[in-house]
């Protein structure tokens, strides 16, 4: 199965304050229903390093901003890394990347 995939990794710095919602705002470049939004999360800490986390969308998780582009906001951020939230974790790591193969993963809502 072949998907189109963006990615869009967030390098927060190390003054980033605690948020409730983490994730991506902005424009992509091409949407598709059955795309993938793949996000790598990095910690605030260490440059260089392998992302700590990383998210793997469908389109159905990305809501439209008034300003244009999207939003989609998995995670949350506590203590200089991102953490999924409860309801998004089945997006993350190698559940997430997994999950890619079925055939309804681009038509899972959370709430």
């Amino acid at each position: 199965m072949l998907r189109p995939v963006q990615v869009k990794g967030l390098y927060p710095t190390k003054e980033k304050k605690d948020k409730l919602i983490y994730g991506y705002q902005g424009v992509l470049t091409a949407v598709h229903p059955k795309m993938v939004l793949a996000i790598p999360f990095f910690a605030a800490h260490e440059r260089g390093a392998a992302p700590e986390q990383i998210a793997y969308l469908p389109f159905s998780q990305l809501r439209s901003r008034e300003r244009g582009g999207y939003r989609c906001v998995p995670a949350k951020f506590i203590s200089g890394h991102a953490v999924p939230r409860e309801s998004f974790e089945n997006f993350f790591g190698e559940v997430g990347l997994a999950s890619l193969e079925k055939t309804t993963w681009g038509q899972q809502v959370v709430s």
